[in-house]
């Protein structure tokens, strides 16, 4: 009986465990691939105004006035060659900062939950142990 409490105990924390590390690994990965996507989506946006600039002459003489509203996160500057398209960093950065708070958020929250499992644990153990001592102290009594 103590060895099956003993195995069951030792599977249900084994289990908390991986679920804590795999939590914490898989949100950490989704806060990468989100700034990511983010990212990507501001060169699609570049290529698009690149094309946009292209297509229409209209467009060269005054960038800003007709593409920012559709764009805020670029900046055309005039080049010798037409209009250059960039993605202003300052916007780059901002999502760089909050995938790194993203990151540090999941990573504390995970090392949060491995600690709240330690807690439970040892209260667990605690409660095993006080039963099986209560248990030898009834059969001493008895």
């Amino acid at each position: 009986m103590r060895t099956r409490m003993g195995l069951l105990y030792g599977t249900l924390v084994a289990l908390l465990l991986v679920m804590g590390v795999w939590w914490t690994y898989f949100l950490t990965g989704e806060a990468n691939a989100q700034a990511e996507l983010q990212i990507q989506k501001m060169a699609t946006d570049r290529l698009h105004a690149t094309f946009l600039i292209q297509a229409d002459p209209r467009l060269l003489d005054r960038p800003n006035d007709f593409l920012k509203p559709s764009f805020p996160h670029l900046i055309f500057t005039r080049t010798a060659r037409g209009v250059d398209v960039q993605i202003d960093p300052a916007v780059l950065a901002h999502i760089e900062a909050n995938g790194r708070a993203k990151r540090r958020m999941f990573l504390f929250e995970g090392v949060f939950f491995l600690a709240l499992l330690a807690g439970g644990s040892g209260i667990l153990v605690y409660s095993w142990r006080s039963e099986v001592k209560f248990k030898q102290s009834r059969e001493l009594f008895l």
